[in-house]
């Protein structure tokens, strides 16, 4: 019992010397708050048909390639809450941020059963010039959020991106899919052989990123593909 009053008085003494404030509306967080407050959680755009047939994601995604399902926690509003998140993740070193989002999702997908039956989760991969810019790649902090609580592991190695590409912002229709054509590569294709792999990114808006990794992966025999995107933007 003393050891727990010391504890929660360092953890007072820490809040005050040391406060948190959401990422959203900078109101102080309290000590089982992290990153985002209690309000601003729950109303953040939450995908209103997650695990149905032909959802939402999956239907972004439909006859692109062959999946077996598809997935997202968000829909990203642009200008708006979702966004704002993704955006401090990205550019405003948010990483822990990205880390929590990654453990909710992953508790979405292990209320179903289907992603009970991954073998490894790989994340998005980014130019490795780029990742040491950024310092991290979201995709794979996500990714680990997940990995933690469908305790599966993330496998960072067989899937590299090989050259540098434009922001997927900057292009439109089309000319995203030409954008990112041909920029990843598999390497230790053995390892992921007959296995079912979960494809983590941090937004999907056409789907070309995603395709672009698939086209990649696909020529791995027996390989089965699921997608989850932390955030589904308008096409």
């Amino acid at each position: 019992m003393r050891n727990i009053r010391i504890r929660n008085l360092l953890t007072q003494c820490i809040e005050l010397l040391f406060p948190r404030y959401c990422l959203l509306c900078q109101d102080k967080l309290f000590a089982f708050e992290p990153h985002l407050c209690t309000p601003c959680l729950a109303k953040l755009p939450y995908v209103t048909n997650p695990f149905s047939l032909n959802n939402d994601t999956e239907m972004r995604l439909r006859g692109r390639f062959p999946f077996e399902k598809a997935e997202s926690l968000l829909y990203f509003d642009k200008g708006g809450d979702s966004q704002r998140v993704i955006h401090a993740i990205k550019y405003q070193g948010a990483k822990e941020a990205a880390l929590y989002l990654g453990k909710i999702s992953g508790q979405m997908l292990a209320s179903n059963a289907h992603f009970n039956t991954i073998d490894f989760i790989i994340p998005v991969p980014m130019y490795e010039a780029k990742r040491r810019k950024r310092g991290y790649n979201q995709s794979k902090v996500l990714a680990d959020g997940i990995a933690e609580m469908l305790h599966t592991p993330v496998e960072n190695d067989c899937l590299r991106k090989i050259r540098a590409t434009d922001s997927q912002t900057n292009h439109k229709g089309n000319d995203r899919w030409e954008n990112v054509k041909g920029s990843f590569v598999v390497d230790y294709p053995d390892r992921l052989t007959g296995k079912h792999i979960l494809l983590v990114d941090d937004v999907l808006t056409t789907g070309a990123t995603i395709d672009a990794c698939a086209q990649a992966l696909l020529v791995i025999p027996g390989i089965q593909i699921s997608v989850f995107a932390l955030a589904l933007a308008e096409n």
